[in-house]
């Protein structure tokens, strides 16, 4: 309910948490086997790694880490303010805060992003939607949706165009070029087929990659998006053939206003977004059991906004013609690291960026944590969804029991804390009155 990206069956990826899960069986210890030996594997690890890389390099995706970790401290604040004796998760977001007003907008932000195997794009239209806070005046976005036929069933759909369809069509054309993959035209392929009919004579691949991560630097990305197409039909042939040339083209004559202000250009918006999610992320960890954990958040944002700011196009630059990943591509590896993944025996692995190799975090999987909480202040499910991790990482001393399968909260009061009970008792919630 709470993040964005697709949970296919290859793999996904926790927008905000820094987390991401391959369903394979293979050990993912050692990258540079899995590479040599399992191409496809490796291939859904750099469509999810691209995800991680949007995370952290575009407006959007600053934006929805913010997003995620204000709900998580809501989220217990909730818990924490609630005077009732005995709390009956799970628990709903309210107006307080405007937090529900917050939440519906990003899902509109987001867009669908539901799998539809084989669609016909038919049509484009919006319609402005009133988000009424519980405080300060009505928000009145557009919502951006593509009708579509489902070739399998002819039945006639409207998706909601957003986030995850410009993402998703980067990621996806970027691992086709390193490995060829099928997937469903909903979400990831909807970019190519919007193009096609509306801009026919617009092919250039490198093109389309950039107009979607370009849009990406904005709040409303399906916005900016047909904004473009609208633009680009204007125009007909006369725009930059040249990636970045085309990159700044894109932005002229937009708008950057928005809830945070009016902005000059686009690295103005890009730069407050990433100081907002840089307090966000202090914010939630600034214990100073975290201290290792918040560093390491902070080299990742840092070096991410270097890689946009210093080459905006640089997604282009991530695979070759012949389908090898690139220095560039290593460059970046060794700057960003890998966030916390798992595989789906929840065998757990990190690369930490090549500075910190001397002192990586101690609990790399924070985040995931984080995300687990909101789960299970927010979700129906009282199993606690890192069980198979904590067997896995705690071989020598099995922490797991019966509270992790009924009510996680309560691990809080063992003598022993495993991630989730460390990281509740450190944000001060009681297990005492949470009940399912």
């Amino acid at each position: 309910m709470f993040t964005d990206e697709n949970a296919q069956a290859a793999g996904s990826y926790l927008l905000g948490f820094m987390c991401m899960t391959i369903n394979t069986d293979e050990s993912l210890n050692d990258l540079n086997i899995v590479l040599r030996d399992n191409k496809r594997v490796m291939s859904t690890f750099l469509h999810e790694y691209i995800h991680y890389l949007q995370n952290f390099t575009s407006t959007s995706g600053l934006y929805s880490s913010g997003h995620y970790t204000q709900l998580v401290k809501y989220a217990v604040d909730q818990v924490k303010n609630n005077v009732a004796t005995s709390i009956q998760l799970p628990l709903k977001v309210d107006h307080n805060h405007n937090r529900l007003a917050i939440h519906k907008l990003n899902v509109i932000y987001r867009g669908d992003s539901q799998p539809i195997r084989r669609v016909i794009y038919n049509d484009k239209y919006s319609f402005q939607e009133t988000i009424t806070p519980k405080v300060g005046e009505p928000i009145r976005p557009f919502r951006y949706v593509v009708n579509l036929t489902c070739v399998d069933t002819r039945k006639q759909i409207n998706y909601n165009f957003g986030i995850t369809a410009l993402k998703e069509f980067v990621a996806h054309t970027i691992q086709n070029k390193f490995l060829e993959i099928e997937h469903p035209d909903a979400p990831y392929l909807l970019v190519d087929l919007i193009i096609n009919k509306e801009l026919p004579n617009f092919t250039d691949e490198k093109l389309k990659i950039v107009l979607c991560d370009a849009c990406l630097m904005h709040y409303h990305p399906g916005e900016l998006f047909f904004g473009i197409i609208d633009k680009l039909q204007q125009v007909g042939d006369m725009y930059p053939k040249d990636p970045k040339e085309f990159y700044d083209f894109l932005f002229e004559g937009v708008s950057l206003s928005g809830l945070m202000g009016d902005f000059d250009n686009v690295n103005d918006l890009f730069s407050e977004t990433f100081d907002s999610a840089e307090k966000d992320y202090d914010n939630l960890f600034g214990s100073y059991i975290f201290e290792k954990e918040l560093k390491w958040i902070k080299h990742i944002l840092t070096e991410a906004r270097k890689i946009r700011l210093e080459n905006p196009t640089f997604l282009l630059d991530l695979v070759d013609g012949d389908g090898n990943l690139t220095w560039e591509f290593k460059r970046i590896f060794e700057n960003m690291g890998t966030p916390f993944f798992l595989n789906i025996k929840k065998e757990a692995g990190l690369v930490p960026p090549t500075d910190m190799l001397q002192d990586p975090p101690d609990q790399p999987y924070l985040l995931y944590t984080a995300s687990i909480v909101l789960e299970q202040i927010y979700g129906d499910s009282g199993r606690c969804s890192m069980y198979e991790f904590c067997k896995k990482s705690n071989e020598s001393k099995d922490l797991t029991d019966d509270n992790c399968q009924k009510n996680p909260f309560l691990k809080m009061n063992d003598s022993e804390l495993c991630p989730f009970g460390q990281l509740t008792k450190t944000w001060g919630l009681s297990a005492l009155n949470l009940q399912r």
